[in-house]
């Protein structure tokens, strides 16, 4: 019997048009796990890292299921595909969207192509705001700690101050 896990996922663009290319995102998502899915607001956002290109329209994704993790990346990197998504190599470009794996149930995995919990999740407001607004007891499986802890002790400089813009 395989293992039921509460997944997250962090969905984020920056490239016209984002909020259709969101819906679709959500829409493509739901479709292939219904099972408890949940939806963050969507969060206007600085880029990270103060990077010079457009703000990024940022939400947070939950459902369960039994997927495993690199089924799931298959899958989420096939969508990001048919919605326009283009990776050339270079790192922190604009996107029509992109799509992390944040966690999935208390896994913990580091292979060359996937890392679960994500690597930089506690250092990302603009991931930890809507992904605590769908679940604020989130813990860190691989250190357990509190996200609401790692939240609150993000450096100011490395703030990208999230405004919520709507509910889809």
């Amino acid at each position: 019997m395989k293992n039921v896990n509460s997944i997250y996922l962090s969905l984020g663009n920056n490239l016209p048009p984002r909020k259709t290319t969101i819906k679709k995102c959500l829409d493509g998502i739901r479709q292939v796990f219904p099972k408890q899915f949940v939806t963050s607001s969507v969060y206007l956002t600085a880029p990270y890292l103060g990077t010079h290109q457009p703000f990024y329209y940022n939400c947070c994704v939950g459902f369960v299921s039994e997927i495993q993790p690199h089924d799931l990346l298959q899958f989420c990197a096939s969508l990001e595909k048919d919605l326009g998504r283009v990776r050339n190599g270079a790192k922190w470009q604009s996107r029509t969207i992109d799509i992390d794996i944040l966690l999935m149930g208390n896994q913990c995995l580091s292979s060359p192509d996937l890392t679960i919990p994500h690597y930089d999740l506690q250092a990302r407001d603009f991931v930890l705001i809507p992904l605590l607004e769908l679940d604020q007891n989130l813990r860190n499986p691989l250190s357990g700690s509190s996200l609401c802890d790692s939240l609150k002790n993000i450096p100011g400089k490395n703030r990208t101050y999230p405004l919520r813009l709507y509910q889809p």
